[in-house]
């Protein structure tokens, strides 16, 4: 509540601000040299456009980091669910956590926009009846039905404003929800994944689908029936891993529902974390991060690509595009 208070009076001090002629220009010579890291090294050349057509589901995982995907704990692997999709996906090892205030929805805006957060506040609060170059967007005008998915209040972080300003045709909020069993800030993500199963195959094909998980935001206080894992600690560690854990195996369930639909054989998904949780919010005796955070584009029968490159949330979308074969200016 005091972090909107704080984003609603900055707006209002902020709205009428215009850049001067000096911070305009720093600012182009800035894309000036930036442009330059954006030629494609020779040996992903190939794969431009490969993913051409195809449906795309992303979700968007809370506080979902590096460091817990190759983390087990007395053998049992946190994300089995994820190490089994990445066998088949393009990994990208090196992607840096960029939000600012926002949180998840500068993460948001970042995948979707290639835009970085503002400095102060959230640009979603902010700049939120702003028409943005975003993805949903760039679908919608190639015929895909868009929609999002999201077990919280359809106002929070200003979503219900910024969507359709995206391309978003429809957002599925928690009052659309058919189970509204909640855990810590919204409903439980094993409910995120069944709506969202029924959302796509209410879709129309092609179709951009992102799905926003929430079940492993803080405190991590993850009810004990939802403890996979076992972990005994009482400690907001053990919180972390196993609600992470909770979510990764609904994750699996999902898979395995677009499999046996034939959803699958015309589809891309996307995983990413949307910033770091443990390391963010709390100390912590698990592995140091160092601001990673997992990425990665899966398709069924496709081989395993990993990517060492250094990278940020803002260049989730260029690649993206770059996959599916379409160029910037559109």
């Amino acid at each position: 509540v005091g972090n909107h208070m704080v984003n609603m009076a900055t707006y209002i001090r902020d709205r009428v601000k215009k850049l001067n002629e000096e911070e305009i220009v720093a600012i182009d010579e800035w894309f000036e040299e930036n442009a330059a890291h954006f030629n494609v090294a020779p040996e992903y050349e190939p794969l431009k456009g490969i993913l051409a057509g195809k449906n795309l589901i992303v979700v968007h995982f809370e506080s979902l980091e590096s460091f817990v995907v190759d983390y087990d704990y007395e053998g049992q692997p946190v994300t089995p669910t994820i190490l089994k999709l990445m066998e088949n996906s393009i990994n990208f090892h090196n992607v840096r956590d960029q939000i600012q205030e926002g949180v998840s929805s500068d993460a948001e805006l970042m995948f979707n926009t290639g835009l970085y957060p503002a400095q102060k506040g959230s640009a979603f609060m902010s700049y939120g009846e702003n028409a943005y170059f975003a993805l949903p967007r760039i679908f919608q005008n190639k015929g895909y039905e868009t929609l999002a998915i999201h077990g919280d209040m359809a106002a929070f972080w200003n979503r219900d404003i910024v969507y359709p300003n995206i391309g978003i045709d429809r957002y599925i909020d928690e009052d659309h929800f058919e189970d509204k069993r909640y855990s810590g800030l919204g409903i439980l993500d094993e409910s995120l994944f069944v709506q969202s199963m029924k959302e796509i195959e209410r879709a129309k094909s092609p179709y951009y689908a992102y799905v926003m998980t929430v079940t492993s935001h803080t405190p991590f206080n993850i009810e004990e029936e939802h403890r996979y894992l076992g972990v005994p600690w009482d400690n907001h560690d053990a919180g972390y891993l196993e609600s992470i854990h909770y979510t990764d195996h609904y994750l699996g369930a999902f898979y395995e529902e677009l499999k046996e639909s034939g959803e699958l054989e015309n589809t891309a998904i996307v995983v990413f974390g949307d910033h770091e949780g443990i390391h963010k919010y709390h100390d912590s005796n698990l592995p140091d991060n160092d601001m990673k955070l997992p990425f990665f584009i899966h398709v069924p029968g496709m081989d395993r690509i990993d990517v060492e490159t250094l990278g940020g949330q803002v260049d989730m979308l260029p690649t993206l595009l770059y996959l599916y074969g379409i160029e910037e200016e559109l």
